[in-house]
């Protein structure tokens, strides 16, 4: 499948247009089905967007929101992806949306919210990291081949990822795949340097290459450098 690139050279550039590009796509899911579900990373680089997102006009009521992996720390914790949405996105009008946490104590709950709320997705966002990690599907853990595996009908599962800090609860590439519209944020010279040759040539060793390379879910990459 082809990837779409779009590229800006500034951070406000990128951030605008693709906040835009969710919006367009949860208003489009909430006028074809009356709902919109959206699954989006932690970390820095999101932030720009989510702060944009919460002040748009948007019927957000109609917005279930979950991550796509978080950290398994208590969410009042510095780390915690939950407190970074609700501290950045799930405010001002974006406050009426309905967020949807993972448990990392209660795998098995998970599941079945998962199951239940989003069946599917009309938007996911992705981050990588400088291993070209991707949710919290890191290079080195012992649980990254079942995370990646296309036929699996898990959800998600408890990752440690050896090389950060914390447990990880991670939505499997399997379920982020079941999407209208899987996004690729990115920011800064050193991150374009690794993702840049995966685009070109699969590279198995890497997660990231797992959700370019593949024939589910049309994927766009947001990214300056």
């Amino acid at each position: 499948m082809t990837t779409r690139r779009v590229h800006q050279k500034d951070t406000a550039s990128l951030t605008k247009i693709l906040a835009e590009d969710i919006l367009a796509q949860l208003k489009q899911a909430i006028a074809k089905n009356g709902a919109a579900r959206l699954a989006v990373s932690g970390g820095s680089s999101p932030i720009p967007v989510f702060e944009y997102l919460s002040s748009q006009n948007l019927d957000w009521d109609k917005v279930k929101i979950t991550l796509v992996d978080d950290r398994c720390v208590a969410e009042t914790h510095p780390d915690s992806n939950a407190l970074l949405a609700k501290t950045h996105l799930l405010k001002d009008r974006a406050a009426d949306a309905e967020f949807i946490p993972l448990f990392c104590d209660d795998i098995a709950a998970t599941e079945l919210s998962l199951s239940q709320h989003f069946p599917s997705y009309d938007v996911v966002i992705l981050g990588m990291g400088l291993d070209a990690h991707t949710a919290s599907i890191f290079p080195q853990a012992m649980e990254r081949d079942l995370a990646l595996a296309k036929d699996s009908k898990q959800r998600c599962l408890l990752t440690d990822p050896k090389t950060a800090k914390h447990m990880r609860i991670t939505q499997t590439l399997a379920q982020l795949l079941k999407t209208d519209f899987l996004a690729v944020h990115i920011t800064g010279e050193e991150k374009w340097k690794v993702l840049e040759p995966i685009l070109e040539k699969p590279a198995n060793q890497f997660p990231i290459s797992h959700f370019i390379h593949q024939d589910e879910a049309p994927i766009s990459v947001y990214y300056t450098a």
